[in-house]
């Protein structure tokens, strides 16, 4: 309020503006209604700790929690149910540099939002994904089983950007300072409920866990990689039933 009282005592000199550049009532109140639906949706269908969440970080010393962003932080599902209100759809180009000798996988992800009423460009994203990032330099992770992980990443960081490129950037940060953030532990219930429903084991999760993400507890599950992490038990759930239904029937015979 200081600053804006400081603006108001100095003297307005209109700088020139190009004629293109102006904003007429009709663009300024479809504008106004686009970003009101957009606040509205947000509140009653996104879930907090699910579509987006809040920046945290620990004092080693105290343990303490504290929320250092203003914004919430836009998580992939978010992302997509945003792409569903807006009516838009995603066109991917993908960059894959793939060395199996060294090994080293790299995937570059340019994410182009496209109205699905009339076909036209909206806005871009990038995002890129390396076997070279920190949370992969482990003894326990074969790069050998990163390239899906890691296409998805790219693909994950390209959508969010072009999502917040068309607008939801007003209301959301870009998330990736908060993928080493760890889960709160009643989303720690939530994984462990949902991944027992789908049929698996602890030790069956914590090999993938191990095996895809090169981590060994889900503490350290990052927050912003939640839903991402529980998609891919889900993928590997209806994977695992055929092999069951095959062992059914050869105890039946």
């Amino acid at each position: 309020m200081k600053e804006l009282a400081k603006l108001e005592e100095q003297p307005l000199t209109p700088a020139p503006v190009a004629e293109s550049a102006l904003v007429s009532d009709e663009q300024y109140e479809r504008a106004k209604k686009h970003f009101e639906l957009l606040k509205r949706f947000i509140s009653e269908q996104l879930t907090p700790g699910e579509d987006y969440g809040y920046m945290v970080v620990t004092d080693k010393r105290t343990g303490e929690k504290k929320v250092i962003s203003d914004k919430p932080i836009l998580f992939k599902s978010g992302a997509e149910k945003l792409l569903a209100l807006l009516g838009l759809a995603p066109v991917w180009d993908i960059t894959e540099v793939e060395d199996w000798d060294k090994p080293f996988f790299l995937y570059k992800v340019t994410c182009t939002l496209v109205s699905r009423s009339t076909g036209r460009a909206v806005a871009v994203g990038h995002g890129i994904a390396s076997s070279k990032e920190k949370k992969y330099q482990s003894d326990k992770v074969d790069p050998y089983d990163l390239p899906n992980t890691l296409l998805k990443m790219a693909k994950k960081r390209a959508l969010v950007d072009a999502i917040l490129q068309a607008g939801a950037g007003f209301f959301f940060v870009w998330e990736q300072e908060a993928e080493d953030e760890e889960l709160p532990q009643e989303l720690i219930k939530k994984f462990w409920a949902t991944v027992r429903n789908l049929g698996f084991s602890e030790e069956e999760v914590r090999s993938v866990l191990e095996k895809e993400y090169g981590i060994t507890s889900t503490k350290q599950i990052p927050l912003a990689r939640f839903q991402e992490v529980l998609g891919r038990f889900a993928e590997l759930s209806l994977e695992k039933q055929p092999k069951k239904q095959g062992k059914l029937m050869e105890g039946q015979k």
